[in-house]
């Protein structure tokens, strides 16, 4: 699962490295996301993220609870 992460990684770090392939990133980033929810909380946003996406995001943290950020 790791060696696909990288792969998908690797794929969009080349599309969003060409400044005239941008629809392809972001179609590339639509397809790792299956939800984004953002809910206010204490005066800030928390967004949660679901999908291959998110997974990527934890290994990338070396962390495997869900990705959760929150901005002001």
């Amino acid at each position: 699962m790791l060696r696909l992460y990288r792969q998908k990684v690797a794929a969009l770090e080349e599309a969003l490295a060409d400044p005239d392939d941008g629809g392809q990133a972001m179609e590339m980033i639509r397809s790792l996301t299956d939800a984004l929810v953002l809910t206010p909380e204490e005066g800030k946003l928390r967004i949660d993220l679901t999908g291959a996406l998110a997974g990527i995001l934890s290994v990338a943290e070396k962390d495997q609870r869900p990705v959760r950020r929150t901005r002001s």
